[in-house]
């Protein structure tokens, strides 16, 4: 009788043993899937970023290399009427002539890039600002007059169209002379324009004047301000 409770001892866990260690489990999943979650979601921003800067890269190295002013372009409420590309979309286009004119149509310069969308369930955010002063957001759209084929106030008319742009000059720098930021968030748009965020994480990207940029994440407050995040 005593070798048979030893080998029953030894055969391993009894059903009480085992639903201990299965609740321990969930209890320890549960913990953990706000931290899991939360790193998908940046993975996916950080991938966006990339993409978004490695197009405004290529947009800089063309205008370098082939002396023709370049431009990141964005398709914004005010360019698409179709919700799955506001603030979604993204392209780059060049102009042939090293001037800009007024009205910029499709003989005088060529989309570089298809239109990229950003991945489901992030955009751009298109308020996002360090304080009331704050108009470095490229989709900041301010009341200048237009100055040839890009305007003072960040736009670029293609054919009939404005578009929101970041835009480089021949020699590498930014057409205006002024820090700019692209923001990404995780979210989306309501049907008045209104964004909500999914998360107060997001990602920036920083535009020197002189063309230089980096990859910053930050964190949105509830009033449409941010802060960086401490490395």
């Amino acid at each position: 009788m005593e070798m048979k409770e030893q080998n029953r001892a030894s055969a391993g866990f009894t059903l009480a043993e085992l639903l201990v260690v299965i609740a321990i489990i969930a209890i320890m999943f549960l913990v953990a899937l706000p931290a899991v979650t939360n790193i998908a979601g940046q993975s996916k921003l950080e991938a966006a970023a990339n993409a978004v800067h490695a197009a405004a890269k290529m947009a800089r190295q063309h205008a370098l290399a082939n002396n023709q002013p370049t431009y990141l372009v964005f398709n914004d409420a005010l360019s698409t009427a179709d919700p799955n590309l506001q603030f979604r979309s993204f392209a780059v286009f060049t102009i042939n002539t090293h001037r800009d004119i007024n009205n910029v149509r499709q003989s005088d310069g060529l989309f570089l890039t298809d239109w990229e969308v950003l991945p489901e369930g992030v955009v751009f955010n298109a308020t996002a600002k360090e304080d009331d002063d704050d108009k470095q957001n490229v989709f900041y759209v301010g009341g200048g007059s237009w100055g040839g084929g890009f305007s003072r106030n960040r736009q670029l008319k293609i054919g009939s169209q404005n578009h929101i742009a970041l835009g480089f000059k021949p020699r590498g720098t930014q057409r205006q002379d002024w820090e700019h930021d692209i923001f990404l968030a995780e979210g989306f748009f309501t049907e008045t324009g209104a964004l909500v965020n999914a998360s107060e994480q997001g990602m920036r990207i920083r535009f020197q004047s002189n063309g230089d940029s980096r990859i910053t994440a930050v964190v949105f407050d509830d009033d449409g301000g941010y802060g960086e995040v401490a490395q």
